[in-house]
């Protein structure tokens, strides 16, 4: 249950990567949930470590599978930060980021035990300016519900990151 947790503690990322690839999809989603007594899950001590955006892909990808449709990046640690917490305040990828935001936009609102989101982790952390930049890029574009300008600012698409707009109603059913 904790193979691939104790690879990420150990900063053995190609072999988590391996390992990870051979595993079966309900294995690999077993693995993924694993929250230690901190309620730290793998993602998180991967956001923490600065890990390969290939793992943190891969990652995301297996937990989709999960068939009790859990979202990874909304499991918080026992001190409510997310993976977006633990990575604005230390992976030296963008992309990682921009990603994070892209499949779990909700956790740019998240606030941490302390009451602090990852824009403000980011900011008392002294974070280089693309990841500061990103992150109040996005957090602006959440809070005024522009999900266009979000979608551009992390490289997605609008319609996946907003519901539907309700279908018109038809003439006949207005009167």
């Amino acid at each position: 249950m904790r193979a691939l947790y104790e690879l990420v503690v150990d900063h053995q990322w190609q072999a988590a990567i391996n390992r990870f690839q051979s595993f079966a999809d309900s294995d690999a989603v077993d693995q993924l949930f694993y929250q230690n007594p901190f309620g730290t899950t793998a993602i998180v001590l991967a956001c923490i470590y600065s890990a390969p955006m290939e793992l943190v892909q891969l990652m995301i990808t297996k937990a989709k599978l999960d068939p009790t449709k859990r979202c990874l990046l909304a499991i918080t640690t026992n001190y409510g930060s997310t993976a977006l917490h633990r990575a604005a305040i230390n992976h030296s990828d963008p992309a990682v980021l921009e990603l994070l935001v892209r499949e779990h936009p909700l956790a740019l609102s998240a606030t941490t035990t302390s009451g602090s989101t990852p824009l403000q982790y980011a900011t008392l952390n002294n974070r280089p300016a693309p990841i500061i930049s990103l992150l109040v890029d996005a957090t602006n574009a959440l809070a005024s519900r522009d999900y266009t300008a979000l979608a551009a600012r992390v490289h997605g698409d609008g319609r996946t990151l907003h519901p539907s707009p309700p279908p018109a109603s038809s003439p006949a059913s207005a009167s």
